[in-house]
Parts: structure tokens; C-alpha cells; sequence
């Protein structure tokens, strides 16, 4: 019989939850959250680097501004074999300085990684993408693959491409689509990034609207846990060179599975443990707060402390 344990946290009453952590306990390793938005508890989850910045209810990367480079990751190392696998599903909007003129740069990739650094790992700015081994600054994130959303067209004639890097090598990717598309429009963007571990198949769908299309627009085979190693953090990265880009994530869902369950490593239950205490005492600490606001004023039924609906 399957028990999840879940913990929710309401942004100010409104519907939408940031973040809904789920652990089953089944047959399967099942692990799931999403983020609606980046407001409290997220802090608390996510470990951000360099220029990267929890603001207004988004992850941002980078600001508009020359040669910046940030990551963010998930709080908690998954473990993986051949039988994992995982959906990933966000929401990007590049905009700012540069934003649909074609002259901003550089781009965001979706990371899963097993770095030296862990959840502190961070590459190089420009075309690097916070990622990689080209531009100014650390060394590049190892052990990992990378879906790269690229706004900057380095070693070739597109830009718009979205490509499967390894290991944090830009210069030759491991899989790519040519889409000559506009990433940097400043319109909001949703992508997902699906593996099986049973067949080894990774496909990228990325569309201007909420519903997933039926046809990715990559599509490719890869062992993931030859390349990261047994286990992984997910996170993001981006940066900007010369031409800039303000490049925020929106919304974040990642859902993770493996199966037999294997012994959880003591870094897996530790990590699991302290998000789920991290994100009780937080939601401890709005409660407090919407108490203490409750004795000096009524509630009122306005709505406009709710989050607006995510744009499709």
C-alpha cells in the first residue's frame, strides 16, 4: 500500500503550492516537486551560485548585465542506475537588455549533475551558460549532462538551438536541434525534458503554450548514469557575455523514479530529511506571520495578494 508523505505550502491562501514535496513509499523510489513559483519555501530548497537570485517569485539566473554566470540546485543528490528515471517540465523567460533583437546572449541549460562541488558547482560565463569550459570563470560543472537552451550563436551560424552537451563541453555537443528560434524573445517558454532508463531514451519538447506537443523537438539516446555517476543533483544554469539577458525560470516540476528500490544513501535521507524540516519551519513561519497580521487587521476577500496564472 503506497503512503505519501506530503508537505504543502500556500502562497498567501492562493491555489497555486511552491513547493508540493511527495515521497511515496511503495515498490518504487517515487520523488516528485514542483515549484508554481520561487517564493517561500524555496530558499530553503534550492542552493543558488554565483549571480543567481531568488527574486519576485522567479529563479534568476542572470541579471542584464556583461559577463554573469549562476546555477541553482536542488538540495537533495538522487541516486541513479539504469533503472532510473525522470520528467522535468519549466517554464523560461529570457527578456530584459537585448530580448527580441536576436543580439542578446547567452542561454540557460537544464542540468543533472554529479560534480566534485555538488550543489556549489558552476562554469563559465558567455558561452559557457554557467555550464561549460568556453568564457571567463571556474571550472566547467563534470560528471553531467546538460539540455542547453542557446541565445548566442558560438561555432555557428544559428542561435535558438537546443542541444545535449556532456561533461561541460560546449564546443561539440552530444545531440543538437537546429531551431533558429528565437529563445530571447521575452515571451514565457515551456520545455520538457523526459528520460527512461529502461530504453536510454532523453527527448526535449518545447512549446510557447502549457500542453506538452506530441512531438519533441529532440530526440536522442544517451546512458545517463555512465556519464553523472550514481548519483545526481538537478539544477540550472546561465550566463551572459558581451550582450546580455535577464534569463529566469518561471516554474519548475521534476519528478524522479526508480525501480527496485535501492538502500537510500545516508546523503539521500539526510537531504530529504532537512528539506522536509527546512520547508515545515517555513511554512511554521507564515503561519505565524499570517496570525500576527490577523490581530491588528481583518482578513480581507481581496484578491490581490494572489499570484496571478501562469501565462500559456
Amino acid at each position: 500500500m503506497k503512503r505519501n508523505i506530503t508537505i504543502r505550502s500556500a502562497f498567501l491562501g492562493a491555489a497555486i503550492l511552491a513547493p508540493v514535496l511527495s515521497v511515496p513509499t511503495s515498490a518504487y523510489a517515487v520523488f516528485s516537486v514542483d515549484f508554481g513559483d520561487f517564493g517561500s519555501p524555496a530558499p530553503s530548497v534550492l542552493t543558488q551560485n554565483g549571480d543567481a537570485a531568488l527574486t519576485g517569485g522567479v529563479l534568476r539566473l542572470t541579471p542584464d548585465q556583461q559577463h554573469k554566470s549562476g546555477s541553482a540546485f536542488l538540495n537533495i543528490p538522487f541516486d541513479l542506475d539504469t533503472t532510473t528515471s525522470f520528467s522535468s517540465h519549466f517554464q523560461f523567460r529570457i527578456h530584459g537588455q537585448g530580448a527580441g533583437t536576436g543580439a542578446g546572449a547567452d542561454g540557460l541549460v537544464f542540468i543533472v549533475q554529479n560534480d566534485p562541488r555538488g550543489t556549489a558547482a558552476l562554469g563559465r560565463d558567455g558561452s559557457g551558460l554557467g555550464y561549460g569550459n568556453v568564457g571567463f570563470g571556474g571550472p566547467p560543472i563534470v560528471n553531467s549532462v546538460g539540455i542547453a537552451f542557446d541565445t548566442y550563436p558560438f561555432q555557428q551560424a544559428h542561435q535558438g538551438n537546443i542541444e545535449m552537451l556532456e561533461n561541460g563541453e560546449i564546443s561539440f555537443p552530444a545531440a543538437q536541434s537546429l531551431q533558429n528560434f528565437d529563445f530571447a524573445s521575452g515571451e514565457p517558454l515551456n520545455a520538457w525534458v523526459d528520460y527512461s532508463g529502461g530504453t536510454d531514451l532523453l527527448k526535449v519538447y518545447l512549446s510557447k503554450s502549457s500542453v506538452k506537443p506530441t512531438s519533441p523537438l529532440l530526440s536522442t539516446t544517451v546512458a545517463i548514469e555512465n556519464i553523472v555517476g550514481s548519483r545526481a543533483f538537478f539544477g540550472f544554469s546561465g550566463a551572459t557575455g558581451d550582450a546580455v539577458n535577464i534569463q529566469d525560470i518561471n516554474n519548475w516540476a521534476l519528478s524522479y523514479s526508480q525501480s527496485p528500490v535501492p538502500e537510500p544513501s545516508p546523503a539521500v535521507a539526510f537531504g530529504i530529511i532537512g528539506i522536509l524540516s527546512s520547508a515545515f519551519m517555513a511554512m511554521r513561519k507564515i503561519r505565524a506571520n499570517r496570525r500576527s497580521r490577523n490581530v491588528t487587521r481583518p482578513c480581507s476577500s481581496s484578491a490581490s495578494g494572489v499570484p496571478p496564472a501562469l501565462p500559456v
